[in-house]
Order: C-alpha cells, then structure tokens, then sequence
C-alpha cells in the first residue's frame, strides 16, 4: 500500500502525466494534457443527452425530488476514464480534477440558457468525520470553481449532513434509500428563502443522496434548486 502511495504521488506531483494519453503534462497543463483536453476531454462531457430539458438526469429524479432542473457532465462508466477521473478525485487526493470538472460545468451553464440568475452555489456536504480521512470534500473542490468561475458565491455551511453515513457503493436502491432518509438539514433556512441555488455533485447513481438533500433545502421558502453533477451512473 505504502509502495502504491509512493508510486501515485510521483505520478501526480513529481512527474505528471496525462490521465488521457499519457503523454507528460507540461507545466501550464493540470491532469490532462491541452490536446486532450480539446478532443477526449471535449468529447467525453458533450453528451447533450445529459444536459438539455427532458435529459436523463432529470427523467431519474423527475418525481422524486423538487428541482428546477437537473443535468451531468458526463457518463460514470466502469474501466473509462470517467471512472478513472472521479476514482482519483474522491480517493486518491488528485484535487486538481475538482477545477477541471468544475471549469466544464461552469462552461456548459455559461452557454445554455435553462439557467437563471444563481445566487448561491452549494456542494453536497460530507460529514465531518469523512472529511477528517479523505482531507476534503470532492463536490466542495468542484463547486468552488464553478463558483470561481460564474463569480458567483460559493456556500458552504447552511447545509450539512446529520450523520456520518454509510457508503451507498454496495447498497441496493430500497438501502441507499433507508441510508440517507432525512440525513441533511439546515443551519438557516432562511439564508435560502427566495433564492436560487445550484447544487452540486460528484456522481448520481440512483439519486437517492440527491432527493434527500433536496427535502432539507426545501425547508425554505420559495427556493429553486438547479442540480448539477459531475457524473451519473447507468446512462444505458
């Protein structure tokens, strides 16, 4: 393990490479290199099945939970290099893909325009202690550049996460469900009231965290929430 640690930190922060092809990363490059990020990287986040009205982010949570709407950057697929983006982001501390997700759905948001004014960008929160092992909450790193980006701001602390959790990976949908009933709340629900807000996350699988978090926000009154994510699960 130790052995493995070494191996990815010279990878990563002595001598980078290009999760798509590879190749070196110069030094103005970050996790992909500028040719990949143009064509692989391009490719990769440009499903417009993801992302316009009627798309399958929202199909999955349509009726579920309270939403203005809903879309993702791109597919979670096993053994690809979106599973690989998302893998070294939440657990192998590559913090740098945050800025590099959060720049493409800032960009998206930018050019279409299903979005209004937004007046607060707000990651799902991890609990505490999770944060204590991982070291930072990877939605966090992903809406802070999107917040960056559209200069809008960035909070943090309204809503929070009641309890520490378990993890939803191996659970079937009725567990992830029973997992995450009522697991957020509000500090202030009336920092949020008359606001919209665009929430975001790492990946949707079966929306489960998602719908719950969105019966905590709706604590306040007249809010709309816009959901992004960076990845949804079982596009096909």
């Amino acid at each position: 393990m130790f052995n493995k640690l070494l191996k990815y930190i010279k990878s990563v922060l002595i001598d980078p490479h290009c999760l798509a092809c590879g190749a070196a990363l110069e030094i103005d490059e970050k996790v992909v290199c500028n040719q990949c990020k143009n064509t692989t990287i391009a490719d990769l986040f440009s499903s417009p099945m993801l992302k316009y009205k009627g798309n399958i982010v929202e199909q999955r949570l349509m009726g579920l939970a309270l939403f203005e709407t809903a879309a993702s950057l791109m597919p979670f697929e096993e053994n690809t290099l979106s599973q690989q983006l998302i893998h070294d982001l939440k657990y192998n501390n590559y913090q740098a893909i945050g800025s590099l997700l959060g720049e493409a759905i800032a960009t998206q948001i930018k050019q279409n325009n299903r979005y209004p004014q937004i007046d607060y960008i707000v990651p799902l929160p991890l609990h505490p202690k999770r944060i204590a092992q991982r070291g930072y909450n990877q939605s966090e790193l992903i809406a802070a550049e999107v917040a960056r980006q559209l200069n809008i701001p960035l909070e943090i602390t309204n809503l929070y996460r009641k309890r520490n959790n378990e993890s939803q990976t191996l659970k079937s949908a009725e567990e992830r469900i029973k997992n995450v009933k009522d697991l957020f709340e509000l500090h202030n629900p009336t920092l949020f009231e008359n606001k919209t807000i665009l929430l975001i996350d790492d990946v949707l699988t079966t929306g489960s965290t998602i719908i719950s978090c969105c019966e905590a926000l709706y604590k306040s009154n007249n809010i709309k929430i816009h959901i992004y994510t960076a990845s949804v699960a079982d596009v096909i």
